[in-house]
Parts: structure tokens; sequence; C-alpha cells
């Protein structure tokens, strides 16, 4: 058991910068400020990566069509552009909800533990580990790291199940 321990919080550590006294006082029903912090940088990172992605599709779009000025191109590429805008603000929206279930379980401390036999899965490129049937993305790194039927409880956001720690209890 102490090597699979070991292994976990080495995993924990190097991939969600968890700490030891993270756990503990996710233990005790509450968020650490560096957990806060994580997890806003998860926030801010998907702004990015959308704003990043939004850009590199748009941009070629009206390069082409500076390029190809004719009549038929042009309403093309307009059409694509109101399509493209009516589906970035969707996934705006729909990130802006994710963020608030988020913040508000941040602001409330509302911290859920789920105990028992750890699962692994992996669903296309995505790696999941669970306990019955509480299942969480996890960096493939820790997903490795993690020995399936070991005894562990999981610390998720209560409302918006984001991942919080892993604690080999077994």
């Amino acid at each position: 058991m102490t090597d699979s321990f070991d292994s976990i919080n080495k995993a924990m550590s190097e991939t969600l910068y968890v700490e030891p006294d993270d756990i503990a006082a996710n233990r005790a029903g509450t968020i650490t400020e560096r957990q806060k912090d994580r997890i806003h940088g998860q926030l801010r990172a998907a702004y990015i990566g959308m704003g990043c992605v939004g850009m590199m599709s748009i941009v070629p779009a009206l390069v082409i069509l500076y390029i190809l000025n004719t009549l038929a191109f042009q309403v093309i590429v307009i059409s694509g552009i109101i399509i493209w805008a009516f589906l970035a603000v969707r996934t705006i929206r729909d990130v802006n909800k994710r963020r608030a279930v988020i913040e508000h379980d941040l602001d409330n401390n509302a911290v859920t533990a789920v105990q028992g036999e750890l699962q692994r899965k992996t669903e296309k490129r995505t790696q999941f580990i669970g306990i019955d049937k509480a299942w969480f993305v996890v960096p493939k790194s820790l997903y490795d790291a993690l020995p399936e039927g070991e005894t562990a409880t999981i610390y998720y956001l209560s409302e918006s199940k984001q991942f919080l720690a892993l604690e080999s209890t077994g």
C-alpha cells in the first residue's frame, strides 16, 4: 500500500499540484487557495483556447475573402462567418454557465467525497477515474499512476463535479 500511496501522492503533486494540506482541507470539507487558483487557471485556459481557435478559424476566411473578391465567394464566406459567430456565442454561453456553477461551488466551499474501489476507463482519448457512478476526467499521467482496485476517496466540487483530489485509503 505504501508504494501505491506514494505513487498517487507524487502523481497528484506533479499533475494537479495537490499537496497533503490540500487533501487534509478537502477531508475537512474545504477548498484551499491553491486549489481555487488551479481551477481559475483552468477556466482562463479554456477562454484563451476558445479565443485562439476562433481567431485561427476566422482569419483565413477573411484573408481568402479579400483575395478572391467575387460575389459568390463573398456570400459563402459571410454565411460561414454568421454560422461561426452563432456557434461561438453558444459555446461561450455554455462555458459561462459551467464557470458560474464552478464559482458557486468555490464560493460555498462545496466539497463532496466519494469512497470506494477506484476504477479507470478510457473513452476515445480521454482518461477517467471513478468510484461507483462518480466519474472524473483526469490527466493521462495521473491516470497511469493510479492502480485500479485501490480503495480511495475522491474529493470534488459538489454541483459542478470538478475533480479536486484523490486520497488512497486502502
